[in-house]
């Protein structure tokens, strides 16, 4: 019966674990945002970078606890986006985007 059991069990085990995706999360897209925002400013860059990644988690916050759909999640994840897919993203732009459409 063991002999059966642990064959399953690698299975299921291999079937479990998430795929591997070349995509960033959010939240590293967000860090590099800020990282270009505090770069392209004429200020002090350590507190552009502060505030900036003040007002990226308050924003991703207030998005975690907002009930999006699938379709204006993708639309607003281009628009919080800069550049190519994958690029930069901003939490805020997000929120202000899913603002909108209500």
């Amino acid at each position: 019966m063991a002999a059966l059991l642990l064959p399953a069990l690698a299975l299921t085990a291999c079937a479990s674990r998430p795929a591997q995706t070349s995509m960033v999360s959010r939240d590293q897209r967000s860090h590099a945002f800020c990282t270009l925002v505090a770069r392209t400013t004429k200020g002090d860059a350590a507190e552009t970078l502060t505030r900036c990644r003040y007002r990226e988690r308050r924003a991703e916050s207030r998005a975690l606890r907002m009930a999006v759909d699938g379709e204006l999640d993708k639309s607003c994840e281009v628009v919080a986006t800069v550049g190519k897919p994958g690029g930069p993203f901003s939490w805020a732009s997000y929120v202000t985007c899913i603002d909108d459409s209500i």
